[in-house]
Order: C-alpha cells, then structure tokens, then sequence
C-alpha cells in the first residue's frame, strides 16, 4: 500500500511540475532510435518553434542493416515541418513532412568497400538496397508527440510513413 501511495504522489508531482508542452519560440532537442522496414534506427534531431502551431526542424540519423555478412548504412539527414494541434500541458502532438536524402555505406567483414549487393535474397531490406543501389531521397509524413514528465525533459515517439516507413521512441529536451 505504501509503494502505491508513493507511486501516486510521483506521478502527481511529475505531472504538475510540467509547463506547456509547445510554445511559439521553443527549441526541442530529440533523441530516438526505432526501426523501420529498411533497418534499425538511431538518430536525433533539433526543431524550433516558428508560430504558435508551425515547427521546423533537421535531423540526422542512420539506419543500419546486414545483408548476408555484408555491414550496410544509410545515414540520413532530413529537414521537417511539423503542425502542432494539441496544445496540453504535458502533451505535444504534431504531425508533419520530412524530407532527406541517403547517403549509402557498405562494406564487407574485411573493410573492402562494396557497391553491389547480393541479388540472391528477397527480404524487404535486400529489396530495397536493390532498388536504391546510389544514394537516394527519403520523404515521409509522420504523426508523433512529446510527453513531458518532467519541465524540459520528456519522452517522444513518431510513426512515419513514406518510402520508409518507420517508428522511433526516444527522449527530448526543451531548451
């Protein structure tokens, strides 16, 4: 019973020692890592608030998978625009358009740089890396929020979809 009391009054003290989610003038400063179909995540991002509901953001990420022994990467700097629709105290909904370019690196075990990948396979990563053999642009539309748990420090998620879907989780920071 103690520890329930307990974890009722933290949460009402994280809850109230919140300030508003989003405001004209914030900077946000994300950190993520997700999957999506073409591999997994890690990345982050920094958005600031232009109007009261319009945020424009850059972000910086790699997706990283393995093609049969073959080490491959995506690095993936992108520009977003996101709409803020739910103004709460401790929520921050938006939903908004990226745009990116990605850049491929592939090596092999040894170090040897490979331009080509195994035709072999028919995975949705192998798939992809096929269709994409140069760098190429990533765009997607994306619905994500903020949840605040403490005054500028909170967790994030974001589902994109585009011509890589994916989903990040990961922390922000509001400065």
């Amino acid at each position: 019973m103690k520890n329930l009391l307990f974890f009722t009054l933290l949460l009402f003290a994280l809850h109230s020692s919140a300030q508003e989610a989003y405001n004209k003038g914030d900077v946000f400063i994300d950190v993520q890592t997700g999957a999506s179909f073409i591999g997994g995540i890690i990345g982050g991002g920094v958005h600031y608030g232009v109007t009261p509901h319009i945020s424009v953001g850059a972000n910086l990420s790699t997706h990283s998978l393995d093609l049969k022994s073959k080490y491959q990467t995506a690095f993936v700097p992108e520009l977003s625009a996101d709409l803020h629709f739910d103004h709460r105290i401790t929520t921050d909904w938006y939903s908004g358009l990226s745009v990116g370019y990605g850049f491929w690196q592939s090596n092999t075990p040894d170090g040897h740089s490979s331009g080509s990948c195994d035709r072999s396979s028919s995975s949705i990563p192998d798939k992809f890396r096929r269709e994409h053999p140069g760098n190429f642009v990533l765009w997607n539309v994306h619905l994500g929020f903020r949840y605040f748990i403490f005054k500028n420090v909170g967790l994030n998620g974001e589902v994109a979809f585009g011509n890589a879907l994916s989903f990040k989780v990961g922390v922000s920071v509001k400065i």
